[in-house]
């Protein structure tokens, strides 16, 4: 993905305002991933994201149990488009640039070395990843609104 200057800081301004960076595992694993998500209701701009940095199926129109809500569009990348979207735009973030920074040195922790399912890393490694997770929960728990009495895990806390 090649990006004119135009481009990236207009995606890190989208990121800053109305997207996130997350790190999430499945209940009762102890792996996590992650990416950059936008839920936006211009379906648009999730157009704009598809032509320029590609990612998964969007998902269009999602239902509110509100009617007067507007429908809501999700663009949403994994973790190495992610680690290659993020590296080409920290430099433009303000809001999200330090939960860009911590995520970019998570995913360093894979770099060189063989990943998926069963694949078995170092104590080590596995110390440094729950440290790097540590720190952006407690960062994110920082800037997380409670909702109904519970943390929305959709912003990143688990």
């Amino acid at each position: 993905m090649k990006l004119t200057t135009t481009q990236k800081a207009y995606l890190a301004g989208l990121i800053d305002g109305e997207g996130y960076i997350y790190f999430r595992r499945r209940s009762g694993d102890s792996k996590w991933w992650g990416g950059v998500q936008i839920n936006i209701t211009n379906k648009k701009i999730i157009s704009t994201l598809l032509e320029w940095v590609g990612g998964g199926t969007p998902i269009w129109n999602k239902g509110s149990e509100n009617k007067k809500w507007m429908p809501r569009y999700r663009w949403e990348i994994g973790a190495k488009d992610s680690e290659k979207l993020l590296n080409q735009i920290k430099r433009y973030m303000i809001i999200k640039k330090e939960n860009a920074e911590l995520y970019l040195k998570y995913r360093k922790t894979f770099k060189g070395r063989k990943y998926g399912r069963g694949v078995r890393v170092s104590s080590q490694v596995e110390k440094e990843r729950f440290e790097l997770v540590k720190q952006y929960r407690e960062m994110m728990a920082k800037q997380t609104v409670r909702r109904g009495g519970y943390l929305d895990v959709t912003h990143g806390i688990l």
